[in-house]
């Protein structure tokens, strides 16, 4: 990485979309962090991978999602996070949330 930071100006990181409708249960689309130190699927995890790797923090990217999934018959238990339910197909643009 370090190799590849040399020859490009910056480093985007796809730092969304660690849950949706293809997963079984709810979640954030792009959570910041984990409560369980060292899980993966979190842009912590993500842009701390990428450092470790030799990626100077200067150029890297972080995106983030303007949308977001929603679910159908999800149980009123916390908050209706990681909770089953029906996904709803599709996404929902920033305009319509």
């Amino acid at each position: 990485m370090a190799q590849v930071a040399r020859t490009v100006d910056e480093i985007g990181l796809m730092t969304y979309d660690f849950n949706g409708p293809w997963n079984g249960q709810t979640g954030f689309i792009a959570p910041l962090a984990s409560i369980i130190p060292g899980q993966g699927g979190t842009v912590q995890h993500s842009v701390s991978a990428y450092l470790q790797a030799g990626a100077p923090p200067e150029k890297l990217l972080v995106g983030i999602p303007f949308y977001g999934y929603g679910w159908h018959l999800v149980p009123d238990v916390a908050n209706g996070v990681q909770q089953e339910g029906e996904p709803i197909r599709g996404d929902h643009p920033y305009r319509d949330i």
